[in-house]
């Protein structure tokens, strides 16, 4: 066995700072109006430190202000628009203009959108040495995307130096926050030159440099670095240090994120700073405490980017929020989380009412299973002596959920959009059978929220999602609290802005959908019995579980829609009913549980094929309608069509005609059939494909599936709406299906297209209708360009006619439909 070699790190020592060139560019459109006494202000005390400074003041039009204070009124610069494009032109001619070409710092301050054109800046850009770009962001509206865009060109300097600071313009002191955060950003405004080294790491991600700079972290496998300043020796990396570390690192990876996807990148931070903490098992209590360090904030911020997720997907605010946590080590930001569907008081209360539970619950633990992770199980963390004063650590469901474990076993979902918001729409995938139990912190530490377990034979497993599933009913006071549907809500649907209380009853429903479909064995039934005993314990005394399962009792079929405003009833997936129908089958005789199972299978695949263009294609017909049209043309003479003098009479000839023609659409059907190749291939992209229906009907009703079923679904799903479906009676006869009622569907629609095809043959035929559109023709007034051009009463005309002749179609289709034996 190898051992991993680690990287080393080293701390490059301060070398003599450098004297910076300040120019400033500041917003003074008239949205600064407010904000403009407090940005003069500590401009002012701001430039006294520096000898040679200029302030650019922009709104629509610049002015430059060199070696002088500003005025606390903003209407001696601007209180206009804002264009960015001009006040960056101008910083570029200052640029041009300095004697000395480095050692140079930016400070942009501004509060909102503007003009702004990248290219055109960055084509009159010259290159400074050691240019450091600082922005000051004010208040919720600062353009964030443009600012980074900004620094992304200019920023050449220390890449430690933070990308911005935010000023808070709705609480809390205004001029403190601006004091705060603008002499904050000042302590940056100088410049150390970098030095020569060996080849190391600026970044544990990055391509190895032979140019680090003073006072800043790097890393290599070797014990010593060498420079021109003499030998690095290796650091052992504790305390502060780390937070130092993992700030630089993440205000980095930041930046990067506005440009790609950085969740490589992430993870690898991530990895070296869990080396640096090395820490031990923590307690629920401890983990709270832990909670409230700026460092946990920076980690949760590299747990995002190394989830796949980029600054430029959040709005302009939230990035600008998510960058400042960069900056912001050593003090702890509080974060005002707004969750959507659970206030702050119905959160309090949701902890009371646990903490209540625990202390009157006495848990005996009849050997629950463990995480392999964390080697506790539930009755372990629900008995820990410090779990209350926990709970009254956690101030939101985050640091809930990110505190206290759920253990349960280990398995994969397919997740998508819609089951952020509706949990039945998860799919489960896999469970495990080997290393079968894990929690749920484990889940939300792991890179993308997935643990991965080597199985042998150079297989592996992958997990990102849990279930508690439990027989005893010591547990049941849990199960059904309030704490435990946030946290499966969380686990399931990775959300903690909400409670879901039916999240766990959809993972259930689902799991037992995926054992419903295994081969036949002990394993498969001893855990559908462990999940139905788990919805027991969990629901029994749930309103809403409770009343669903007495309108199934009570209305099997119609409970089935999406939504059955009847009964107030929702289905939002057929795993729910399969579910509940588990727990109460043995209420129905046989021959009415067969007429559910049926349904239950006909809506799963009329969900699927619902849409007209679908069951179209499933159900082919074909009517040879050019020998109908032919038929109804040869019952005109060409005398009859001369003395038509209007549209409107010939259409209703064209009715006439084929009322005396009553036309067998049978006659002419070329082609009749169930298209099962393309049927099967909808539904196997679905969660409920042919082989999972086939399963469900087998396991309630130990019988095979009938193919003459799919006939019948796909038929009934020409309802589109789920509840009209469940109230329409089935009809059970295929061959009626195919050979009366598909082609009834199909004759109503096709006829139609043949008069419509009759009526633009033969109006061409009529002489007099062709000379009366002739002579409009002449009379019709030119346009410059020579065209005809019609009048406003010829329009007017045509718009009458047609809205006559779509009103006469209507009309026609009664005397249409009577022609079908």
């Amino acid at each position: 066995m190898f051992q991993e070699i680690q990287l080393n790190y080293f701390k490059v020592p301060s070398a003599k700072s450098e004297q910076t060139q300040l120019l400033a560019v500041l917003d003074c459109s008239g949205s600064m109006s407010s904000q403009w006494q407090y940005v003069a202000k500590y401009y002012n005390e701001i430039r006294k430190n520096v000898k040679q400074h200029c302030a650019i003041t922009f709104d629509t039009k610049v002015k430059t202000i060199a070696q002088a204070d500003l005025s606390y009124n903003i209407n001696t610069y601007g209180g206009g628009g804002t264009d960015i494009t001009i006040a960056f032109s101008e910083l570029n001619k200052l640029l041009y203009s300095l004697k000395q070409k480095k050692n140079v710092t930016v400070l942009f301050v501004s509060d909102g959108q503007g003009s702004f054109t990248k290219d055109l800046i960055n084509k009159s850009r010259p290159e400074i040495q050691n240019l450091n770009f600082i922005c000051i962001g004010v208040g919720k509206g600062f353009p964030t995307f443009i600012a980074m865009d900004l620094r992304e060109m200019y920023h050449n300097g220390d890449r430690s130096i933070p990308s911005l600071f935010l000023v808070n313009t709705t609480q809390g002191n205004q001029d403190k926050n601006f004091e705060i955060e603008m002499l904050t950003a000042a302590q940056y405004m100088k410049h150390q030159t970098p030095i020569k080294s060996n080849p190391c790491y600026q970044f544990p991600w990055d391509q190895m440099t032979d140019t680090i700079w003073p006072d800043s972290w790097v890393s290599f496998y070797t014990d010593e670095l060498e420079t021109e300043k003499g030998k690095l020796q290796k650091i052992e990396v504790t305390g502060e240090q780390i937070g130092q570390i993992a700030a630089y690192w993440l205000q980095n990876l930041q930046l990067l994120s506005l440009k790609k996807k950085v969740s490589q990148e992430a993870q690898k931070a991530l990895e070296e700073i869990n080396k640096f903490i090395k820490k031990k098992k923590l307690t629920f209590l401890e983990r709270t405490q832990e909670q409230k360090s700026a460092l946990y904030e920076i980690i949760q911020e590299l747990k995002f980017l190394a989830s796949s997720q980029t600054l430029q997907e959040l709005d302009q605010e939230a990035a600008a929020q998510r960058l400042k946590i960069g900056t912001s080590i050593g003090k702890y930001h509080n974060r005002a989380l707004k969750f959507a569907g659970v206030s702050v008081e119905a959160f309090q209360t949701y902890k009371d009412e646990f903490i209540e539970m625990i202390e009157k619950t006495k848990f005996v633990n009849y050997n629950f299973p463990a995480s392999i992770l964390s080697l506790q199980n539930q009755i372990d963390i629900l008995t820990d002596p410090e779990l209350i004063q926990g709970l009254k650590n956690c101030e939101t469901q985050y640091h809930l959920v990110s505190s206290l474990p759920i253990i349960g076993y280990a398995i994969y979902v397919k997740r998508s959009d819609q089951s952020k918001i509706n949990p039945y729409s998860v799919e489960v995938l896999n469970i495990a059978r080997i290393n079968k139990y894990i929690d749920s912190l484990a889940i939300i530490d792991s890179p993308n929220h997935e643990i991965e377990f080597n199985i042998g034979d150079n297989d592996k497993e992958k997990f990102n999602c849990l279930l508690p599933l439990y027989q005893h009913e010591i547990i049941a006071p849990f199960l059904r609290s309030n704490v435990f549907y946030i946290q499966m809500t969380f686990v399931l649907m990775e959300n903690a802005d909400t409670c879901f209380e039916n999240a766990y009853a959809a993972l259930l429903g689902n799991t037992l959908l995926y054992m419903i479909c295994q081969e036949e064995n002990q394993w498969k039934y001893e855990m559908i019995e462990l999940i139905n005993s788990s919805f027991i314990l969990s629901y029994s005394q749930s309103v809403k579980a409770q009343f669903h399962l007495e309108k199934l009792l009570a209305d099997p079929i119609g409970t089935m829609a999406d939504e059955n405003l009847e009964t107030k009833t929702q289905c939002e997936d057929l795993s729910k009913t399969i579910l509940m129908l588990n727990q109460i089958k043995n209420n129905f005789n046989q021959d009415q549980f067969k007429i559910i199972i049926q349904r239950l299978i006909i809506e799963a695949i009329c969900r699927i094929v619902r849409y007209e263009k679908l069951f179209k294609k499933v159900m082919e017909i074909d009517i040879q309608k050019n020998e109908i049209i032919n038929l109804i043309k040869d019952q005109f003479s060409q005398e009859e069509l001369d003395n038509i003098q209007n549209f409107e009479n010939l259409k209703l000839e064209i009715a006439n005609k084929i009322k005396n023609l009553n036309v067998n659409f049978n006659n002419f059907v070329s082609k009749m059939e169930f298209n099962k190749p393309l049927f099967e291939q909808l539904l196997n992209g679905q969660k409920f494909k042919i082989k999972t229906l086939q399963s469900v009907f087998r396991y309630f009703l130990n019988e095979e599936l009938p193919e003459d079923l799919f006939i019948i679904a796909a038929y009934h799903s020409r309802i589109e709406k789920s509840y009209e479906r469940t109230k329409k009676e089935v009809e059970w006869n295929v061959d009626n299906i195919l050979n009366n009622l598909l082609i009834e569907q199909q004759i109503k629609e096709i006829e139609a297209e043949i008069f419509q095809s009759v009526y633009n043959s033969l109006r061409n035929k009529c002489k007099y209708l062709q000379g009366n559109q002739n002579k409009n023709k002449q009379k019709m007034p030119k346009n410059s360009n020579g065209n005809q051009r019609m009048t406003r009463v010829e329009r007017r005309r045509i718009r009458k006619q047609k809205l006559r002749e779509q009103k006469l179609l209507q009309q026609q289709q009664p005397l249409q439909q009577q022609q079908i034996p």
